[in-house]
């Protein structure tokens, strides 16, 4: 007496770290790992990935759709769908031809995701779901008492054992279907000069830092580094009424360095927290002295940089394969 068993799992995990375009967008690499867990073959096979839906606005693009390890059995038969795209066609596998996977064996396909961070709002997740048919040696299907074709469905895992509930893997829940999620982290900053006051045969110049989450996680230890003084050289003669304001969202704002005023080699803020979409300004004025400007022709340049430390999902920090 046969023990029909159809059971199929299958994980998804990014590969390496997101890279970022000349557009500004970012490019990731998913793997996808399916295996037969059961006790019988599998045929008809079906594997969703509608990257367009979960994703949203922040969806872009999809391609590169590989077969980077086939399934090892002879009886095994696995055939891509070289126009899906994540968007209008997602269906992954080619429903032309017969596919089939046998007991034990597994199968590991690559792509490749294009996505507009700046629009994410939130946490970013994404599932693929696979699904097959119970068929016996000859490729007849098994059918339940019903009459109706015996299959099976599962939604991917975030991690690399198809077997397995992957703990400690990014978004691990404790569950063996735990999304998979997308960690980004990137970060907009932009400049402005205000109009120069009068300060006897100085001028003041009013300056505005306004910083922006643009990734997909949330950031803490946040930095701005901004050495004015070294940048305006002889025209330097002093900064002053360092301050963060205007802080928008959900985070924790940072506090200013005072420091920074007689030292801007220092960071100008530290400590808060940065949620996705979190944005705040940073103003300070600073006094210079036109006739000291080292090269006329140039005139005054100056450029600041911030930074942060991605947390994930439980707010732990986020480390790269080099931790």
């Amino acid at each position: 007496t046969p023990i029909i068993i159809a059971d199929v799992a299958v994980t998804k995990q990014a590969v390496d770290n997101p890279v970022k375009l000349s557009n500004g967008n970012f490019e990731v690499t998913y793997e996808l790992l399916i295996e037969n867990n059961g006790t019988v073959d599998l045929s008809n096979l079906t594997l969703i990935e509608d990257l367009a839906t979960q994703y949203g606005p922040v969806y872009v693009n999809a391609h590169t759709l590989l077969l980077v390890m086939p399934p090892s059995d002879a009886s095994s038969s696995i055939t891509l769908d070289p126009t899906w795209n994540g968007g209008g066609a997602i269906e992954m596998m080619d429903l032309l031809v017969p596919t089939s996977l046998a007991v034990g064996d597994s199968f590991m396909l690559n792509f490749v995701v294009e996505i507009d961070a700046v629009a994410a709002t939130g946490p970013l997740t994404n599932q693929v779901t696979v699904s097959g048919s119970a068929v016996d040696g000859n490729g007849n299907p098994y059918t339940d008492s019903n009459g109706d074709p015996i299959t099976t469905t599962d939604d991917s895992d975030s991690g690399t054992e198809p077997s397995d509930n992957n703990s400690g893997k990014p978004g691990d829940t404790g569950g063996s279907d735990d999304p998979t999620p997308l960690y980004v982290a990137d970060v907009g900053l932009a400049k402005e000069a205000g109009t120069p006051v009068a300060n006897g045969d100085n001028w003041d110049v009013p300056f505005t830092l306004v910083f922006e989450n643009t990734g997909t996680i949330d950031l803490t230890n946040l930095t701005m580094m901004d050495d004015i003084m070294a940048e305006f050289g002889n025209a330097f003669v002093s900064a002053q009424d360092l301050s963060v304001q205007n802080f928008t969202g959900s985070g924790t704002p940072p506090t200013a360095n005072v420091g920074w005023e007689t030292d801007t080699t220092q960071s100008m803020i530290s400590g808060g927290t940065a949620v996705v979409d979190d944005t705040f300004e940073v103003i300070f004025t600073v006094t210079i002295d036109p006739d000291g400007i080292d090269n006329v022709s140039q005139g005054l340049l100056n450029q600041a940089t911030t930074a942060g430390d991605g947390l994930d999902e439980n707010g732990d920090p986020l480390t790269d394969p080099n931790g």
